[in-house]
């Protein structure tokens, strides 16, 4: 895996804290890198989405896109740390 550094603005930051309080009162304890990986993983899904709608017929980009969806998006929904 690829390791990425990058700063992020100070209200992502408590965005962030925000998110990770309320994860640990729903009884679950995830990392910040946690948080930012699942937090890409539903932007491409809704990004996913919008696209198929903007685009209803099969192309190259959709197929790609397609290709990099959570294997189980009804089950990851059930684990979600957000």
């Amino acid at each position: 895996m690829d390791r990425f550094s990058f700063r992020i603005s100070e209200n992502n930051r408590r965005r962030l804290e925000i998110l990770k309080a309320f994860s640990v009162l729903d009884g679950k304890n995830p990392t910040m890198q946690d948080l930012v990986n699942e937090s890409i993983e539903q932007f491409f899904i809704f990004t996913y989405e919008k696209y198929c709608l903007a685009n209803p017929n099969s192309d190259y980009l959709g197929e790609a896109m397609e290709g990099m969806l959570p294997k189980c998006s009804e089950e990851r929904s059930s684990t979600s740390i957000l």
